[in-house]
């Protein structure tokens, strides 16, 4: 019979059960590994158990009065010696030691049992006993073998913590577990940019301490948050090619851990995640930025409109005409006009600044100039009564644009006819003019599902979740059955459709013939995922995407856009949440390039 390996939780137990001490010459090992200072000895020699030495173990158990039963692999027959003692004893028999030997061994039995209990009712401590046993199958140096013993007490003596504080301008969170800790910034309304300092606990890594910032959170970290490890989406997490371990790249710095210990460590890391993106997006709410971008790693400055140069030209001319200075009568006015590319509006009445609006030229891919308009939370002075991010482009579109373009139009038509762009708009009745003509908003990062009214609304957004779950998610957690719902519907609907009603033969064809493949295949996908955790996102992107068809090929049908708007905004919530919060991200993302 081949000898059995001792669990770990049993070698622990009887070490601190005769008190770190050789049970055979008393001496006290305060290093009880070191060296092997301490080894598991078996009284009665574990060889009895072969057929060979039936006769030897048969003798030795009637001399000392044990029963056939007794197992020479059980803690009464187990004791730690040092390693003088056990080279000294080897598998020697001795009458009187033996018998003090096993009757000492049947004394400690409830001690060591009590130990052993304790080491099963704690499974951290139980993780560390089944490293240290492989560290010391495999070889492994003695210094590593010591970091895992004395490091034990103070790596898994604490659960789990968490903690957030909230200061003046700013807001603190720490977390900790066995695998290591993280100090971290989170983001603020007086700066959206956190940060975050980790440390981790491995005997493989001495000392390591590693600071990332905003950027490298959101572009290495977010993508992969509560993912699992096998499904390789973690962009910081590399297998090691013995299969014992993961490397990680961690800021600029590469360490290797264990698999237990890497899966500490990610676990620690999705909640700083989880936190840093959930105070990131009620920062952006709560400043009313998650429509906007920011500009050029200013991130306090966001773009809130875009025109001709010709238009700003117009705007220029009217701010200086109405300087605040100029005594000026009007609800707001513009303080400072001579100040280059920059609209500054102040309350009359109380002296306060308002708005401060910059004024940048650009060039597009074709060459084309452009004037963009920034709002400028000067000298994140946010909360000293300025107008919202929505209040100044409010302010820029509903109330100056209309008050220049009135003032020009109304002018003489020689000085109109220098604009080409306004010379269509001379004869116009001052109620048909319209004034978004003149000034574009920024385009919207977010989808509000109350303002899908037709169906091209439903297609753009039908159109961005495609490209989401087709090309920027590998995987998701969301749940399937909503849009599985809504497919079957649309589906129903289309194929009661009278397709001969189309006049282009190809694009009947088209629907008639290979559409329907393209509807199944679809449709069978997420029919075969319905019950899985985790959706691949091309089977998403897929279904987005013959949705977008199906509805856009049914837009004459009435019935049905209202029918499949109230679907859409019921049923869409889950993944268009997704789609915003991804949307923001990149958004910021893009600030970095």
């Amino acid at each position: 019979m081949s000898r059995k390996i001792i669990p770990m939780e049993y070698k622990y137990a009887l070490v601190l059960a005769y008190g770190q001490r050789c049970a055979a010459c008393s001496e006290f090992k305060e290093d009880a590994w070191k060296d092997r200072n301490l080894v598991i000895d078996h009284i009665l020699p574990i060889k009895y158990d072969q057929k060979k030495y039936k006769k030897e173990k048969e003798e030795a158990f009637e001399k000392f009065g044990l029963p056939d039963s007794f197992d020479l692999n059980s803690i009464l027959n187990l004791r730690p010696v040092c390693a003088g003692c056990n080279n000294t004893k080897s598998d020697a028999v001795f009458s009187e030691i033996t018998q003090l030997a096993l009757e000492k061994a049947s004394r400690k039995k409830r001690e060591v049992e009590k130990y052993i209990k304790k080491f099963h009712t704690t499974p951290e401590v139980l993780k560390i006993m089944a490293s240290l046993e492989k560290l010391q199958n495999s070889g492994s140096k003695i210094e590593d073998i010591l970091d895992e013993v004395t490091g034990m007490s103070y790596r898994f003596s604490y659960k789990k913590k968490k903690e957030i504080v909230e200061g003046f301008d700013c807001k603190a969170l720490y977390l900790e577990n066995s695998s290591g800790s993280i100090n971290a910034f989170l983001p603020s309304e007086k700066d959206i940019k956190g940060s975050c300092l980790f440390t981790i606990n491995s005997h493989y890594v001495r000392e390591a301490m590693i600071t990332l910032e905003s950027f490298t959170i959101l572009n290495k970290y977010y993508g992969g948050s509560q993912t699992p490890l096998d499904l390789g989406m973690r962009k910081y997490i590399l297998k090691d090619f013995k299969d014992e371990g993961y490397y990680l790249d961690l800021g600029n710095t590469r360490v290797f851990l264990t698999e237990d210990q890497t899966e500490g460590f990610v676990d620690l890391l999705d909640d700083f995640i989880d936190e840093y993106v959930k105070e990131l997006l009620a920062v952006y709410e709560k400043k009313e930025l998650s429509n906007f971008f920011p500009r050029d790693n200013q991130f306090e400055e966001y773009q809130i409109a875009t025109s001709t140069i010709g238009v700003w030209n117009l705007i220029d001319r009217f701010i200086k005409g109405h300087d605040y200075q100029r005594n000026d009568k009007e609800s707001w006015n513009i303080f400072d006009a001579m100040c280059t590319n920059m609209i500054k509006v102040i309350d009359p009445e109380t002296s306060e600044f308002k708005a401060f609006i910059k004024v940048k030229k650009t060039v597009d891919h074709f060459g084309n100039e452009e004037m963009q308009y920034y709002w400028w939370d000067f000298d994140n002075s946010y909360e000293k009564n300025l107008w919202t991010i929505v209040e100044s482009q409010e302010w820029l579109l509903k109330q100056l644009l209309p008050k220049v373009i009135d003032e020009y139009l109304e002018g003489e038509n020689s000085e109109r006819n220098r604009f080409t762009f306004f010379k269509k708009q001379k004869d116009l009745p001052k109620a048909e003019v319209v004034y978004s003509n003149y000034m574009l908003k920024s385009s919207n990062v977010i989808v509000q599902t109350e303002d899908l009214e037709c169906v091209s609304d439903a297609s753009n957004v039908l159109t961005k979740l495609e490209d989401l779950y087709m090309r920027r998610i590998e995987y998701t957690r969301v749940g399937i059955e909503p849009l599985m719902k809504i497919f079957l519907e649309i589906e129903k609907e289309f194929k009661e459709m009278d397709l001969e009603k189309i006049k282009d033969p190809n694009h009947r064809y088209y629907f008639s013939q290979k559409f329907p493949i393209k509807i199944d295949e679809a449709k069978k996908q997420l029919e075969q995922n319905i019950e899985n955790t985790w959706i691949e996102g091309y089977v998403l992107g897929n279904a987005f995407g013959v949705l977008d068809e199906m509805i856009t090929s049914m837009e004459k049908n009435r019935n049905m856009k209202m029918k499949l708007i109230r679907m859409m905004k019921n049923g869409l919530n889950e993944y268009i949440q997704e789609l915003n919060e991804r949307n923001i991200i990149q958004g910021i993302l893009n600030v970095y390039k």
